[in-house]
């Protein structure tokens, strides 16, 4: 089972990192926080009517035709459909804006119960999603809202989730803001880093640098969400994601081999043992992987019989 995606996140670069990223000079009241959660204040960056600036918005979208405040505020779109949807093709077009971010938070459903996971880019600490924004305002009252802009998930997070924010590189935050789409809404092609933390991030109570520190493998499996999607994944499709991870950079390749071994061989306890052994960062390379695998007498039949060589 998959729960909601990316509804916390984390926001803690020193004050003057985030100016110097955005390119926003002036003060900024803002403090570093490590649970940010839906219906919380942070900040996002957006074009002001006397320039680029860097504001507190309320996460959890509110169009400005509303008439009352919703109940159910989304904090995410979905990049598929977000120039069709009455609630965000008025700020898609009008009112983009980028929400900074140091990582995120995802969460997988076993056996155990829920297993948080912390996830962030490999080579940079600060970075920025797509967003989008509105002013609601009635009776005097005036809010700033904003929403994360969702993609597929990449490689490297399908294990995880089946989706991910719309992180953006800083050389396309300029196109996002003017109008660039839908070349920039893809899944994340870059380097990752995902592990497991404490379920103390559950709470939107908790803060403090602990919830992003890594805790032992959790016991929660992946596989169970596993074997609900191979049902569905045609050999075609199979053979497009290998074409695509051919291209991948290390450890990314060996973790999306060892994905799709668990994909099509879910059953076989081998699968666990290969995925958990790249989780644990013992395998870190493809040709790793096939070297284990052709070392091991049990080894999962990924070849034919004829091609199935040392």
């Amino acid at each position: 089972m998959i729960i909601s995606m990316c509804d916390r996140y984390t926001l803690y670069s020193p004050v003057d990192e985030l100016r110097a990223h955005f390119g926003v000079p002036g003060d900024l009241a803002y403090r570093r926080r490590y649970n940010v959660a839906p219906t919380s204040t942070s900040l996002v960056y957006r074009m002001g009517d006397t320039g680029p600036e860097l504001v507190h918005c309320k996460w959890g979208l509110v169009p400005g035709w509303a008439r009352v405040l919703p109940a159910n505020k989304p904090i995410t779109a979905r990049s598929e459909t977000l120039a069709l949807r009455p609630s965000f093709r008025s700020a898609f077009r009008h009112r983009r804006c980028l929400v900074p971010a140091n990582g995120y938070y995802e969460w997988t459903h076993g056996a155990s119960g829920k297993q948080p996971y912390y996830i962030r880019l490999a080579d940079a600490e600060l970075f920025a999603f797509a967003g989008i924004w509105e002013r609601w305002e009635h009776a005097g009252t005036t809010i700033d809202t904003f929403a994360i802009i969702t993609t597929p998930a990449n490689t490297t997070l399908m294990p995880v989730h089946n989706r991910m924010p719309a992180i953006l590189n800083v050389d396309q935050y300029q196109a996002w803001l003017t109008g660039g789409w839908p070349e920039l809404l893809t899944p994340y092609p870059g380097s990752m880093r995902v592990y497991p933390v404490s379920a103390r991030i559950n709470s939107p109570e908790h803060e403090g640098e602990d919830l992003i520190a890594r805790v032992a493998s959790p016991q929660t499996e992946v596989l169970p969400q596993v074997r609900i999607r191979a049902k569905n994944l045609s050999a075609q499709r199979r053979q497009e994601w290998i074409q695509k991870a051919i291209a991948l950079p290390e450890p990314a390749r060996a973790r999306f081999f060892c994905y799709l071994a668990a994909l099509l061989y879910a059953e076989d306890p081998e699968a666990r043992r290969y995925w958990r052994l790249v989780e644990d960062g013992k395998i870190t390379s493809v040709e790793q992987l096939v070297s284990m695998y052709y070392r091991n007498p049990k080894r999962l039949p990924l070849a034919s019989a004829e091609d199935d060589k040392p």
